[in-house]
């Protein structure tokens, strides 16, 4: 990965939420290594590039970008109202998983899309009512995926991809 002028750091550990360690990945670019590709990767993904994981014994969670720790804190906590079994979009990211699901993400659109440095930010509800998500399950011996995309934003996630083709 060095040669294409990525390194990525991951710090076990890196703190600790009541009894939950926290873990911190990091993906960082170096242009001079990498070339105009890797500076074109940091410009486009760089604020994506951190995540912050935690498992405990019911949930695991990834929250993303450098100030990930608050929300962090704010879900293990228990200080976010309802926590993820109220949430519409998780109650409707369960409905819609493959069978037997044994992984379950959900992202809000437009939270992903504010941290990308577009030309034109496209207009996509970061209220946490919809999202996309993504569910791997097993069924009858096979692996199943499914990928639900919010169908009243399918039109900004088309002209995101339209803006990023023209990125490269």
């Amino acid at each position: 990965m060095k040669k294409m002028g990525m390194e990525v750091e991951v710090k076990p550990d890196a703190y600790k939420i009541g009894n939950v360690s926290v873990t911190v990945q990091e993906t960082k670019f170096d242009p001079k290594t990498g070339g105009a590709q890797a500076a074109k990767m940091a410009a486009m993904l760089g604020p994506m590039m951190t995540s912050h994981y935690a498992v405990t014994d019911d949930v695991a969670i990834v929250a993303m970008g450098k100030d990930a720790k608050s929300a962090m804190e704010a879900w293990l906590s228990g200080k976010v109202e309802g926590g993820l079994d109220q949430s519409k979009a998780i109650a409707k990211a369960k409905a819609h998983a493959a069978d037997n699901a044994f992984v379950l993400a959900w992202g809000s659109v437009g939270g992903v899309m504010s941290l990308l440095p577009l030309p034109a930010k496209p207009q996509i509800a970061t209220n946490g009512d919809s999202g996309l998500s993504l569910s791997l399950g097993q069924k009858d011996g096979a692996m199943r995926l499914v990928i639900d995309v919010p169908a009243d934003q399918i039109q900004e996630i088309f002209a995101l991809g339209s803006q990023l083709k023209g990125m490269h």
